[in-house]
Protein backbone atom coordinates (compact mmCIF):
# COMPACT_ATOMS: atom_id res chain seq x y z
CA UNK A 1 0.00 0.00 0.00
CA UNK A 2 1.54 3.14 -1.10
CA UNK A 3 0.88 6.47 0.94
CA UNK A 4 2.81 10.02 1.23
CA UNK A 5 5.20 10.54 3.54
CA UNK A 6 4.82 13.76 5.50
CA UNK A 7 8.00 16.42 6.20
CA UNK A 8 7.36 14.67 9.94
CA UNK A 9 8.22 11.09 9.20
CA UNK A 10 11.94 10.17 9.23
CA UNK A 11 13.31 9.16 6.07
CA UNK A 12 13.30 5.12 5.17
CA UNK A 13 15.88 3.00 5.91
CA UNK A 14 18.49 2.15 3.35
CA UNK A 15 20.77 -0.44 3.42
CA UNK A 16 24.12 -0.62 1.41
CA UNK A 17 24.13 -3.95 -0.30
CA UNK A 18 27.96 -3.91 1.08
CA UNK A 19 27.06 -4.06 4.15
CA UNK A 20 24.85 -7.30 3.97
CA UNK A 21 27.56 -8.91 1.79
CA UNK A 22 30.12 -11.05 3.06
CA UNK A 23 33.54 -9.80 3.55
CA UNK A 24 36.14 -10.98 0.81
CA UNK A 25 39.85 -11.96 1.41
CA UNK A 26 42.59 -10.03 -0.89
CA UNK A 27 44.79 -12.69 -0.59
CA UNK A 28 44.92 -16.47 -0.65
CA UNK A 29 46.02 -16.41 2.89
CA UNK A 30 43.29 -14.22 3.95
CA UNK A 31 40.37 -16.49 2.34
CA UNK A 32 41.98 -19.29 4.26
CA UNK A 33 41.26 -17.66 7.55
CA UNK A 34 37.80 -16.65 6.78
CA UNK A 35 36.94 -20.11 5.43
CA UNK A 36 37.78 -21.55 9.47
CA UNK A 37 35.79 -19.06 10.84
CA UNK A 38 32.69 -20.06 8.61
CA UNK A 39 30.01 -22.16 9.92
CA UNK A 40 30.77 -25.76 9.53
CA UNK A 41 28.83 -29.03 9.71
CA UNK A 42 31.90 -30.70 12.21
CA UNK A 43 32.81 -27.79 13.95
CA UNK A 44 36.07 -27.53 14.39
CA UNK A 45 37.65 -28.73 17.95
CA UNK A 46 37.14 -25.69 20.66
CA UNK A 47 40.03 -23.21 21.50
CA UNK A 48 40.10 -21.78 25.09
CA UNK A 49 42.31 -18.83 25.73
CA UNK A 50 43.78 -18.16 28.96
CA UNK A 51 44.53 -14.50 30.08
CA UNK A 52 46.00 -12.77 32.95
CA UNK A 53 44.36 -9.57 34.78
CA UNK A 54 45.75 -6.19 35.72
CA UNK A 55 47.27 -7.91 39.00
CA UNK A 56 47.82 -11.96 39.38
CA UNK A 57 49.04 -14.03 41.88
CA UNK A 58 51.72 -17.06 41.15
CA UNK A 59 49.48 -19.77 42.08
CA UNK A 60 47.01 -18.26 39.31
CA UNK A 61 50.18 -18.10 36.74
CA UNK A 62 50.74 -21.31 37.33
CA UNK A 63 47.30 -22.38 36.85
CA UNK A 64 46.66 -20.73 33.81
CA UNK A 65 49.67 -22.20 32.34
CA UNK A 66 48.43 -25.41 33.43
CA UNK A 67 44.89 -25.11 32.31
CA UNK A 68 47.11 -24.09 28.37
CA UNK A 69 49.09 -27.44 28.78
CA UNK A 70 45.70 -29.46 29.18
CA UNK A 71 43.89 -27.77 26.49
CA UNK A 72 47.28 -27.75 23.54
CA UNK A 73 47.18 -27.38 20.93
CA UNK A 74 43.52 -26.25 20.91
CA UNK A 75 44.93 -22.85 23.44
CA UNK A 76 46.45 -19.52 23.44
CA UNK A 77 48.10 -18.33 26.51
CA UNK A 78 48.65 -14.49 27.34
CA UNK A 79 50.80 -13.87 29.04
CA UNK A 80 50.77 -10.09 29.64
CA UNK A 81 48.57 -8.54 31.92
CA UNK A 82 45.11 -7.39 30.39
CA UNK A 83 42.48 -4.85 31.42
CA UNK A 84 39.62 -6.79 31.83
CA UNK A 85 37.04 -6.99 34.24
CA UNK A 86 34.61 -9.62 32.78
CA UNK A 87 31.70 -9.24 35.65
CA UNK A 88 31.77 -5.45 35.14
CA UNK A 89 32.31 -5.17 31.14
CA UNK A 90 32.80 -8.12 29.42
CA UNK A 91 33.36 -6.57 25.49
CA UNK A 92 36.94 -6.20 25.98
CA UNK A 93 36.91 -10.04 26.64
CA UNK A 94 34.90 -10.67 23.93
CA UNK A 95 36.77 -8.87 21.60
CA UNK A 96 39.87 -10.99 22.64
CA UNK A 97 37.94 -14.21 22.21
CA UNK A 98 36.61 -13.11 18.40
CA UNK A 99 40.08 -11.79 17.49
CA UNK A 100 41.79 -15.38 18.92
CA UNK A 101 38.49 -17.19 17.14
CA UNK A 102 38.35 -18.56 20.82
CA UNK A 103 34.62 -19.71 22.38
CA UNK A 104 36.25 -20.50 25.72
CA UNK A 105 38.50 -18.86 27.90
CA UNK A 106 40.10 -19.13 31.47
CA UNK A 107 40.76 -15.66 33.17
CA UNK A 108 42.93 -15.29 36.02
CA UNK A 109 43.06 -12.47 38.94
CA UNK A 110 44.47 -11.72 42.59
CA UNK A 111 43.24 -9.02 44.98
CA UNK A 112 42.45 -8.42 48.58
CA UNK A 113 38.99 -9.02 48.18
CA UNK A 114 39.40 -12.33 45.61
CA UNK A 115 42.72 -13.63 46.01
CA UNK A 116 43.88 -15.96 43.18
CA UNK A 117 40.63 -15.79 41.39
CA UNK A 118 39.61 -17.95 38.41
CA UNK A 119 37.47 -17.16 35.98
CA UNK A 120 36.14 -19.48 33.77
CA UNK A 121 33.51 -19.48 30.84
CA UNK A 122 32.07 -20.14 27.46
CA UNK A 123 31.05 -18.20 24.05
CA UNK A 124 29.03 -18.68 21.73
CA UNK A 125 28.84 -16.14 18.69
CA UNK A 126 31.91 -14.39 19.99
CA UNK A 127 29.02 -13.31 22.87
CA UNK A 128 29.79 -14.93 26.65
CA UNK A 129 27.43 -17.39 27.11
CA UNK A 130 28.31 -18.00 30.65
CA UNK A 131 30.99 -17.88 33.42
CA UNK A 132 31.53 -19.80 36.88
CA UNK A 133 34.14 -18.45 39.58
CA UNK A 134 36.30 -20.04 41.66
CA UNK A 135 38.46 -19.04 43.96
CA UNK A 136 41.94 -21.25 44.43
CA UNK A 137 42.95 -22.20 47.64
CA UNK A 138 45.27 -24.87 46.83
CA UNK A 139 47.36 -25.82 43.49
CA UNK A 140 50.00 -28.13 43.15
CA UNK A 141 51.80 -27.44 39.36
CA UNK A 142 51.51 -29.85 37.14
CA UNK A 143 55.85 -29.23 36.27
CA UNK A 144 56.26 -31.27 39.66
CA UNK A 145 54.62 -34.38 38.68
CA UNK A 146 56.27 -34.46 35.04
CA UNK A 147 59.51 -36.97 36.15
CA UNK A 148 56.93 -39.49 37.72
CA UNK A 149 54.27 -39.35 35.82
CA UNK A 150 57.01 -39.92 32.44
CA UNK A 151 56.83 -36.96 31.25
CA UNK A 152 53.04 -36.78 31.08
CA UNK A 153 50.31 -37.26 27.92
CA UNK A 154 50.88 -36.29 24.44
CA UNK A 155 49.61 -33.47 22.45
CA UNK A 156 45.56 -34.21 21.66
CA UNK A 157 45.33 -36.98 24.17
CA UNK A 158 41.98 -37.26 24.72
CA UNK A 159 41.15 -37.30 28.51
CA UNK A 160 38.73 -39.37 30.58
CA UNK A 161 36.46 -37.03 32.85
CA UNK A 162 35.68 -38.75 35.66
CA UNK A 163 32.94 -36.82 38.52
CA UNK A 164 32.96 -38.19 41.80
CA UNK A 165 29.68 -38.14 44.30
CA UNK A 166 26.37 -37.66 44.33
CA UNK A 167 25.99 -34.29 43.99
CA UNK A 168 26.75 -34.43 40.85
CA UNK A 169 23.50 -36.07 39.77
CA UNK A 170 21.53 -34.83 42.50
CA UNK A 171 22.32 -31.48 43.30
CA UNK A 172 20.93 -28.80 40.08
CA UNK A 173 23.86 -26.09 40.34
CA UNK A 174 26.33 -29.07 40.10
CA UNK A 175 24.39 -30.60 37.33
CA UNK A 176 24.96 -27.42 35.50
CA UNK A 177 28.68 -26.99 36.63
CA UNK A 178 29.01 -30.65 35.59
CA UNK A 179 28.08 -29.96 31.74
CA UNK A 180 30.10 -26.63 32.12
CA UNK A 181 33.07 -28.18 32.90
CA UNK A 182 32.47 -31.15 30.39
CA UNK A 183 32.20 -28.78 27.58
CA UNK A 184 35.44 -26.84 28.70
CA UNK A 185 37.53 -29.88 29.57
CA UNK A 186 36.00 -32.88 26.64
CA UNK A 187 37.96 -31.74 23.88
CA UNK A 188 37.11 -32.85 20.49
CA UNK A 189 34.23 -35.53 20.78
CA UNK A 190 34.60 -39.18 19.54
CA UNK A 191 32.35 -41.98 19.68
CA UNK A 192 34.99 -44.29 20.98
CA UNK A 193 38.48 -44.20 22.40
CA UNK A 194 40.78 -47.26 22.14
CA UNK A 195 42.67 -47.97 25.85
CA UNK A 196 45.79 -47.30 24.11
CA UNK A 197 44.64 -43.85 23.77
CA UNK A 198 43.62 -43.13 26.90
CA UNK A 199 46.91 -41.18 28.80
CA UNK A 200 45.04 -39.34 31.46
CA UNK A 201 42.51 -38.50 33.79
CA UNK A 202 40.45 -35.47 35.16
CA UNK A 203 38.86 -36.12 38.13
CA UNK A 204 36.18 -33.75 39.33
CA UNK A 205 35.11 -34.11 43.09
CA UNK A 206 32.80 -32.06 45.19
CA UNK A 207 30.65 -32.70 48.26
CA UNK A 208 26.97 -31.52 48.22
CA UNK A 209 27.06 -29.55 51.62
CA UNK A 210 26.36 -25.93 50.35
CA UNK A 211 25.75 -26.38 46.72
CA UNK A 212 21.51 -27.11 47.80
CA UNK A 213 19.24 -24.34 47.15
CA UNK A 214 17.78 -24.26 51.00
CA UNK A 215 21.79 -23.60 51.98
CA UNK A 216 22.36 -20.77 49.35
CA UNK A 217 25.85 -20.90 50.01
CA UNK A 218 25.62 -19.37 53.58
CA UNK A 219 25.76 -20.68 56.87
CA UNK A 220 29.35 -21.30 57.32
CA UNK A 221 29.30 -24.00 54.27
CA UNK A 222 31.93 -23.85 51.45
CA UNK A 223 31.18 -24.91 47.81
CA UNK A 224 34.39 -26.88 46.88
CA UNK A 225 35.44 -28.00 43.96
CA UNK A 226 38.16 -30.15 43.36
CA UNK A 227 40.00 -30.87 40.54
CA UNK A 228 42.61 -33.54 39.77
CA UNK A 229 44.77 -35.15 37.00
CA UNK A 230 45.91 -38.78 36.64
CA UNK A 231 48.70 -40.27 34.15
CA UNK A 232 47.58 -43.39 32.97
CA UNK A 233 50.61 -46.27 32.42
CA UNK A 234 48.94 -49.52 31.03
CA UNK A 235 50.58 -52.64 32.33
CA UNK A 236 50.98 -56.13 31.20
CA UNK A 237 48.95 -58.78 32.86
CA UNK A 238 49.99 -61.56 35.12
CA UNK A 239 50.56 -64.92 32.84
CA UNK A 240 48.00 -67.42 33.59
CA UNK A 241 49.02 -69.64 36.30
CA UNK A 242 52.22 -67.44 37.19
Amino acid sequence: VARNRTAAEPPPLRLSLMSLESRRAKSARGRRFLAQREPKLVENPRTALLARGQKSSAVVNELLTDLFCLKKPHAKHFRRHNAVHPWEDATPLEFLCQKNDASLFGFGTHSKKRPHNLVLGRCFDHRILDMYEFGVEASAAMAGFARGAGGGASGEAKPLLQFNGDGWENVVELKELRAFLLDWFGGKPAEAIAPLALERVIAFSASPEGWGAADGGSGGSRRIVRLRQYSVKLQKSAADGG
